[in-house]
């Protein structure tokens, strides 16, 4: 489980004193135990990894934000904590292996255009990883059912 592993690399971090480190997996933790409380159970390893993607996804619009303010310091910082975080999630599937299946789906559904993504989405999550990110498979069935 990412929380374990976590645990263990954020005391790792304490004793080499990598500040930067020590915050973010901070951070993570109590987004985890949040998380915990507010479902009264034990996360499994789908839920642990939506939680990393949406810190990683907080992190990336906050460093736009200071990117706007003119703030290229902070910028940085949250650029990585988000590299920082992304170590956590699971290998994705490449494009060509991704593309493979919004193809079979596709053809499943039968989706002729754009107001099929539904659809193709639908028989995508089933059949696909829940730890694959679905907004590039999003991104993908979007490009395959755009108008040409």
């Amino acid at each position: 489980m990412i929380s374990e592993q976590i645990e263990k690399e954020l005391i790792d971090a304490l004793k080499a004193k990598e500040t930067e480190r020590v915050d973010t997996l901070r951070l993570l933790k109590a987004a985890f135990q949040n998380a915990l409380i507010a479902a009264g159970k034990p996360l499994d390893e789908a839920a642990e990894t939506a939680i990393v993607r949406t810190q990683i996804k907080q992190r990336d619009e906050a460093a736009v934000q200071y990117e706007k303010a003119g703030r290229d310091e902070l910028s940085k910082a949250e650029k990585s904590q988000a590299k920082i975080l992304g170590a956590y999630l699971p290998e994705q599937p490449s494009n060509e292996a991704l593309m493979t299946h919004v193809e079979g789906a596709i053809s499943a559904t039968g989706a002729t255009g754009p107001h099929d993504m539904g659809k193709v989405m639908g028989a995508l999550k089933q059949k696909l990883d829940p730890t694959t990110d679905m907004g590039a498979v999003a991104k993908l069935v979007g490009e395959k059912l755009a108008p040409k």
